[in-house]
């Protein structure tokens, strides 16, 4: 399958300014947060070594800001609380 680098690159640069990846999707046109998360993976690997390191970096942060705010919730309930967290793990390991 052939990749368009312009819009993995948009990707990329949507997702530096803290979009979401569903949001991305809609914006350049991909049909699901998966896609665009695919898509920012293969944009992220073209990238210099120390810039994958960053970029892994503020994803991490990213992460655990979501974590913490999910945690600090108290409207959730136990069950909500775990699979939002379990999320949030899930996409923590697919951003490698």
């Amino acid at each position: 399958m052939k990749h368009d680098i312009a819009q993995e690159d948009r990707v990329l640069e949507y997702r530096r300014k803290g979009k979401s990846f569903a949001k991305i999707a809609s914006v350049v046109g991909l049909a699901s947060a998966k896609d665009a998360l695919a898509a920012y993976r293969r944009a992220r690997n073209r990238c210099s070594e120390p810039e994958q390191a960053e970029l892994r970096a503020s994803e991490r942060q990213r992460c655990d800001d979501r974590a913490s705010i999910v945690r600090a919730d108290k409207s959730l309930s136990a069950a909500e609380m775990k699979a939002r967290l379990g999320k949030i793990e899930r996409l923590r390991a697919a951003l490698g």
